[in-house]
């Protein structure tokens, strides 16, 4: 899921900082929610929240 928030982070290319924000039920557990932080911070989107 997270490289493919990546590429379509790519393709609208926005002109600002974009936050991504996800509900802590979406995950199976911690190490799920870690992992998809991690991903996305690798590529340059390390605006991320969860509720």
């Amino acid at each position: 899921m997270a490289l493919g928030i990546v590429e379509w982070h790519k393709q609208l290319a926005p002109a600002g900082e974009s936050t991504a924000v996800f509900r802590d039920s979406a995950f199976a557990g911690d190490v799920a929610k870690t992992n998809l932080t991690a991903i996305l911070q690798q590529h340059g989107r390390g605006n991320v929240r969860s509720l």
